[in-house]
Order: C-alpha cells, then sequence, then structure tokens
C-alpha cells in the first residue's frame, strides 16, 4: 500500500493495494467493522478483471501498481497495470452498491518498459474528468461521463522522458512533480 484517498468531506476512505500479484481494495469510514465485513467489503481487481497473479512489483519501490482517487462520495477511480503485458487497465468504482459502473477500460502501453507503474491519479471536478499519471511520464486524462458532442474522450500521451515522483495538482491547472534532480512544472491544457 503507498497511500489512503478520502472524499472531499474527510469521512470516507479507500486503500488500494496489492498483495502477491493481486490487485486489492479496501474502503472504510470512521465506524468499527468485524472481521468478516471488512472481508466482505474487499474487492480483487484480478477476479473482474480477468489477471492471473503474475504482476510482480519492482525492486527498490514500494509502489502498488494500483491507484485510487474518489470522484464523489461513493464513485472511486481506480487505475492499475499488469506489468507481463504493459497493459493500463482502469474502471470506476461504486462504494455503495460493490459494482463496477460502466465498462473497464484496458490499453496496452507500447513502448512503456515493464517496471513503469501508476504513480497518482487525481479528480478533476470543474472538468469532471480524471488524470491518471504513470511514473515513466505516461498519463491518461479520463472523462468521468464520455460525451462525444464535446469531444471529451479519453486521451492519452507522455508528458515528460523523465521519472516522476511525489506529485500535486494545484487548482486543477498545474501539475507540480519532483524528477530524479528537479522539480518540474506541467500546465494541464
Amino acid at each position: 500500500m503507498k497511500e489512503i484517498a478520502q472524499n472531499a468531506e474527510g469521512n470516507k476512505y479507500a486503500m488500494a493495494y496489492f498483495d502477491d500479484g493481486r490487485f486489492l481494495l479496501r474502503t472504510f469510514a470512521r465506524t468499527d467493522r468485524t472481521e468478516e465485513e471488512i472481508a466482505k467489503n474487499e474487492v480483487c481487481f484480478n477476479d473482474l478483471l480477468g489477471l492471473d497473479a503474475n504482476t510482480m512489483p519492482v525492486q527498490n519501490f514500494p509502489d502498488p501498481f494500483i491507484t485510487v482517487c474518489f470522484v464523489n462520495d461513493n464513485l472511486l477511480f481506480v487505475q492499475l497495470v499488469y506489468s507481463p503485458t504493459c497493459t493500463h487497465h482502469h474502471l470506476f468504482w461504486d462504494i455503495e452498491k460493490h459494482a463496477i459502473v460502466g465498462k473497464p477500460y484496458s490499453q496496452a502501453m507500447i513502448g512503456s518498459s515493464s517496471r513503469n507503474f501508476p504513480y497518482k491519479c487525481f479528480y478533476n471536478e470543474e472538468d469532471d474528468e480524471v488524470y491518471a499519471f504513470y511514473r515513466q511520464g505516461e498519463f491518461f486524462n479520463i472523462p468521468v461521463t464520455v460525451n462525444v458532442e464535446k469531444k471529451k474522450v479519453i486521451d492519452n500521451a507522455r508528458c515528460t522522458d523523465m521519472s516522476l515522483g511525489d506529485m500535486y495538482l494545484v487548482f486543477n491547472k498545474l501539475l507540480v512533480a519532483r524528477s530524479s534532480q528537479e522539480i518540474v512544472f506541467f500546465k494541464m491544457d
């Protein structure tokens, strides 16, 4: 596990993590639960996406190859990479219904290294889209609602050849990221 995401009110939490080749999600609030309730609530995305447990972590990196962010109180964006084929997967998860919303999306990351992994994702409420970033500079802009009339479709490209580290989205317009030797800034278009 790398970090815990929280909703805007700060009363719901989501933790995406990786365990022995399995991509998992646990959601929780400020209430006590039994071990059975916790286990029932846990999600294994390998089962839902038809993935085996052959993904191996990158040595010396604690990152779990899966990230999550809240879109609203009950909707999560989840992204992961299946490293044997360098395939990006993402989906929207309804916490209350315990189900995928819409269809999961998959895309082979041609030319990407098997040492690449999702690093961070951010929801932009102004544009109703998610920005999903990978360590080696690839990114995806994902509309929450696909709207062909407004040309809202999934977009992906590479923003840099540098390896990215800690990152923050400032006012939904500026991505600030740490690279190996410097701080870099990217204006969101």
